[in-house]
C-alpha cells in the first residue's frame, strides 16, 4: 500500500525511495556472501592449476562470465557454456589429450548445470533425500571430462611421441579421471604428489648424508690402521728381539745415533814382501 505525505501543498509518495536513490543502490557492488552460489561457492575469474580442471572450476568460471556487465542482459546459458569451454580446452591441449567438439563439451556442461538447478530449488531442505546432494558435491570435485571418445587411441596413433610419452599421457588421463594425484609441468607429466616428492627428496638427502658419514668413518678407520701398522714396523726395526725377549745373536753393528747412512766396513791385512820372502 502506497504511503503519501503532503508536502508544501502536494502529495509525495514516501513508500519507496526516489528513482535516483534506487539507481544508486543498484550500482553498489555485491557483497561476498551475495555472490556465493549454492554448493558451488564463489565465482572465479580464472582457471588455474597444473591439473585438468574439475567440474567445480568450470562452474565457478561460468558464474564469473555470467556476472560480467556485458552479460547482464540474461544471455543464453549455452553461449556462456561455450565461453567456459573455450577457457578449459587449453589445459587439455597442454596435456596432449584430444577433446570432444566445443558444442558437445558445452552440452556436457549444460547437463551438469541442470542437475545443479534442480538441487538449488530444494536448497532449503535440511535433509538429503536419495543422497543426490552429496553425490553432486562429489561430482563437482571430479574431472570436467571433455575428452573425446577416441582420446586414448589418438595418443597411440601419434607418431611424434615416443612409447614412454604415450604411456605417460594415457596414464595421466586415467589418473585425472580417478585419484587426481598427477600434475603437469609443461608437457611433462609428474605422477607423485607434492608431499610425496618432498618426502622422497628428504629421504634422498638423508641417504646421502649417511653415505658421507660412512665414507668418513671408513677413511678414519683406514688411516688409524695404517698408522698402527707403521708404528709396529718402526718398533720392530728399532728393537729386534725374539719372542722370549732375548737379543738376537747377530754380527750386525747398530747404526750410530745421528747417522742416517751407516755402511758396514771390512778391514783386510795384506803381508808385505821383504826380499822376496813373505
Amino acid at each position: 500500500m502506497a504511503v503519501s505525505k503532503e508536502l508544501r501543498g502536494r502529495k509525495v509518495d514516501i513508500s519507496e525511495p526516489p528513482p535516483a536513490v534506487q539507481r544508486q543502490a543498484s550500482r553498489r557492488p555485491a557483497t561476498r556472501s551475495a555472490t556465493e552460489t549454492f554448493l558451488i561457492s564463489y565465482p572465479s575469474s580464472s582457471i588455474s592449476g597444473s591439473q585438468l580442471p574439475t567440474n567445480r572450476q568450470a562452474f565457478q568460471y561460468f558464474l564469473h562470465v555470467q556476472s560480467l556487465p556485458e552479460n547482464t542482459g540474461n544471455p543464453k546459458h549455452q553461449d556462456l557454456a561455450n565461453e567456459t569451454v573455450e577457457a578449459i580446452i587449453p589445459f587439455w591441449q597442454m596435456a596432449r589429450i584430444k577433446t570432444m567438439t566445443k558444442y558437445n563439451a558445452a552440452q556436457h556442461f549444460m547437463t551438469l548445470h541442470k542437475k545443479h538447478r534442480d538441487l538449488a530449488r530444494n536448497k532449503g531442505r535440511t535433509g538429503d533425500p536419495g543422497g543426490k546432494r552429496s553425490a553432486f558435491v562429489l561430482e563437482l570435485d571430479s574431472l570436467f571430462d571433455i575428452g573425446a571418445s577416441d582420446a586414448i587411441q589418438e595418443i597411440e596413433r601419434n607418431r611424434l611421441l615416443s612409447r614412454e610419452k604415450k604411456d605417460k599421457d594415457i596414464r595421466f588421463y586415467q589418473d585425472q579421471k580417478t585419484e587426481r594425484k598427477a600434475h603437469m609441468s609443461g608437457h611433462d607429466k609428474i605422477f607423485e604428489s607434492r608431499s610425496q616428492q618432498q618426502a622422497e627428496r628428504a629421504a634422498r638427502l638423508q641417504q646421502r648424508e649417511e653415505q658421507d658419514m660412512n665414507l668418513s668413518q671408513n677413511f678414519y678407520n683406514f688411516s688409524a690402521a695404517t698408522q698402527r701398522r707403521t708404528a709396529a714396523d718402526v718398533s720392530t726395526w728399532a728393537d729386534p728381539t725374539d719372542s722370549e725377549g732375548n737379543a738376537e745373536d747377530m754380527d750386525y753393528q747398530q747404526p750410530r745415533p745421528g747417522c742416517s747412512h751407516h755402511q758396514d766396513t771390512v778391514t783386510l791385512t795384506i803381508p808385505r814382501r821383504v826380499n822376496g820372502v813373505c
